[in-house]
């Protein structure tokens, strides 16, 4: 997304917040700075979880601006948390004080959004319960990704696995609906919300088993798309090549068809509540879904690569 995208899809008072979002960002590195960088190389918080909050937003305006801006520091604490648990798992070729370091990062960033949060969530709040829940359900999708230790299938072998360990794998995304349900005191549309975001990372998480296919099959991570077209073992050990094109093509258009199924379903949530900025999020990754399968279908300009 680029640097001016993010306001583009806000609410007016959700705009006039980036500033003060960022200033709270600014003020919680330089806590940690020089023994621990905060920041993740290679991840461009210019993203929506610079302030993830703020696309719910409209659909609590009980929420006053000094709430929704913890809320949205927070919510992009853990976000980046979760990219260094990524870089842990991806990446089993660097240095121990490499893998060391964004596991410490990991930890501090972790510790500041726990902190922000007792700050403006009751001790006693049904939200904490709410919370762990989330997490349990993110540390069993993330112990999943590892290959099984007897002859069970993988996690993603399926559509439904899959799908299942993409919306387990994203759960702490829903940390902002109910945040905000709970600060404005009213459930208003976080059931619909809670399901759209849901539907969402099911779809995100499709498109990039498309666009990082490559990847996983140097890494030996197995994938839905990889699984599905036979080019790797749940073991993670590639399989005979011959016609490993073609399949990988078929793969793709699945996955793809799933993909945009799943964000147009979020679409179709997002839309029957006030959570204007969210669905233009959603409509945009849904258009840039179709652009991806006409792009990866047989006669499309970037038909198989490989």
């Amino acid at each position: 997304m680029p640097a001016d995208g993010l306001s583009s899809l806000l609410s007016a008072r959700g705009a006039s917040l980036l500033p003060a979002i960022d200033e709270a960002w600014r003020r919680t590195t330089r806590r940690w700075l020089p023994a621990v960088d905060l920041e993740v190389p290679g991840r461009s918080m210019t993203s929506m979880y610079r302030a993830y909050g703020l696309l719910f937003e409209p659909a609590y305006p009980a929420v006053d601006d000094d709430a929704l801006v913890a809320i949205c520091l927070a919510s992009r604490l853990l976000a980046t948390a979760s990219f260094c648990t990524d870089a842990l798992i991806d990446d089993d070729e660097s240095s121990a004080i490499a893998r060391a370091d964004l596991a410490i990062r990991g930890g501090a960033l972790t510790f500041e959004a726990e902190r922000v949060l007792r700050g403006v969530v009751a001790a006693d709040s049904k939200f904490w319960d709410q919370l762990r829940s989330l997490w349990q359900r993110t540390a069993s999708a993330i112990l999943d990704e590892f290959p099984p230790d007897d002859d069970r299938p993988y996690a993603v072998a399926s559509e439904r696995g899959a799908l299942h360990r993409a919306a387990d794998r994203s759960a702490l995304a829903q940390v902002v609906p109910l945040l905000l349900s709970e600060l404005a005191g009213a459930a208003g549309p976080l059931h619909t919300l809670l399901v759209s975001v849901e539907h969402y990372y099911r779809g995100r998480q499709m498109i990039d088993d498309v666009t990082d296919w490559q990847d996983d099959l140097v890494a030996g991570r197995p994938s839905y798309l990889l699984l599905a077209a036979g080019a790797i073992t749940t073991r993670g050990q590639p399989t005979e090549s011959e016609g490993l094109p073609g399949r990988i093509q078929t793969a793709r258009t699945l996955a793809l068809s799933i993909a945009a199924r799943e964000l147009q379903r979020a679409l179709e949530l997002a839309r029957s509540t006030p959570a204007t900025p969210w669905a233009r999020l959603v409509a945009a990754v849904l258009r840039s879904c179709h652009e991806l399968a006409e792009a990866h279908s047989p006669g499309g300009a970037a038909a198989m690569g490989a």
